[in-house]
Formats: structure tokens, sequence, C-alpha cells
């Protein structure tokens, strides 16, 4: 290949992948959620597998401590209602960006109820009314094994009200079993934004304490 003409293609590649300034552009943040909701916000902020420290965040307009590895647990005080909106702005290399979700509401656990009792290792079934779909359903036990908190879930789509659990995994000397059911929402973001990210808002509480079969 000519010199001149490899001179070309190298010019062209370069400006394929910088703006119009010449500098190359930034991988666009990724916000990854973990058991967002009304009152416990649990997420990290990245560029790529890069972790953001210098972000400016808020939630619901309450600027959040500084974090030193891109990872954020918060506890906002105070618990939002259903049909609020939980707003995350992140503002950072001269990018904002919002990500917005409902809380979900109207939702009720049939299905296991409250001293029900389980065995483990026979399948446990779950029911639920709504008057809301979300984007997936959560459905799972915890327990305690020698004193350690652990647990088996399984995602369930969103038009469902219904699921049966297999708790083969659970161990028979496992403790204090309790059953829950969550609606999640995935968010929706402006600004420039990973198509990975999800701020994974889960809904009210909805858990049923069990009781352990002789």
């Amino acid at each position: 290949m000519p010199r001149t003409t490899a001179m070309i293609l190298a010019a062209l590649a370069f400006t394929a992948c910088s703006d119009s300034t010449g500098t190359t552009e930034q991988p666009p943040l990724l916000i990854l959620g973990s058991d967002m909701g009304p009152r416990f916000q649990n997420f990290t902020i990245s560029r790529g597998t890069t972790p953001v420290t210098d972000a400016v965040v808020t939630i619901n307009g309450v600027t959040l401590p500084a974090s030193t590895t891109g990872g954020y647990s918060y506890d906002t005080g105070t618990f939002l209602q259903p049909g609020e909106t939980l707003v995350l702005r992140i503002v950072q290399g001269g990018e904002t960006i919002e990500g917005r979700a409902t809380i979900i509401g109207g939702t009720t656990m049939v299905a296991p109820v409250a001293n029900q009792s389980i065995t483990f290792g026979q399948p446990l079934s779950f029911a639920w009314t709504a008057t809301t779909d979300p984007d997936f359903w959560r459905v799972g036990l915890t327990y305690s094994l020698a004193g350690a908190g652990n647990g088996i879930q399984d995602s369930v789509p969103r038009s469902a009200r219904s699921r049966s659990l297999a708790t083969a995994t659970v161990p028979t000397t496992a403790t204090q079993p309790i059953a829950y059911v969550f609606g999640y929402l995935r968010g929706t973001f402006t600004g420039r934004v990973d198509p990975a990210s999800t701020m994974k808002v889960r809904s009210i509480n909805l858990q049923a304490v069990l009781t352990k079969a002789q």
C-alpha cells in the first residue's frame, strides 16, 4: 500500500473515533442499580470498566456524599409512596444524566401467607395481585444458616401473577424462612448513557415470615 494512502486511512480512522475538536470521546456513563427503592438506594457509576469517583450525584434533589469507589449505598431517611417518582441525577465530565422511575403500588402478596409451614426441598407456591405491571418480578426466600443470611430467588415476567420456587438447594438445617415478592423497574434515562444502564427500582416490601416444618 502506498505510504500516502496509508496515512489517509489512518487519519480517517482517528476522525471516526474522535469528536469535532479532535479529542477521543469517552465511553458513556454506565449506571447499574442494585435494589434501589422507596428509601434505600444502591448503585454504581462507571465509564466502561472504570469507576467514576468525581460525579455530583443527587437523589430527588438531595446531594449524596462523594464516592471513592464509584459505588453508592444511601438511606434517604424517608419512604417515597406509590406513584411518587425517584429521580437520580448525575453530573460528571460536562455531562448530565437523569434516571427516573415511579414507585410501584397496588400490589398484594396472596401466597404464601404469614406463619405458613414450609418444608425445605419441596416447591413453594407464590401468588400475588397487582394493578401495575413492572418490568419484571422477583420471588424469593431468605433464611438463616449457622447465623448467616442466605437466600434463593427467581425472576418472573411482568405479566405473571404466580410462580413455584424450587427449594431443593436450601439445607434442611436452615431457619427463619421469609418469602417475598418484588416488582422491579429498570427506569428511563436522559443524556448519553450506556444502553446496559438500569436503575432496578423495586416496589414496597411484600413478604411473609414462614414457619419451618418440624
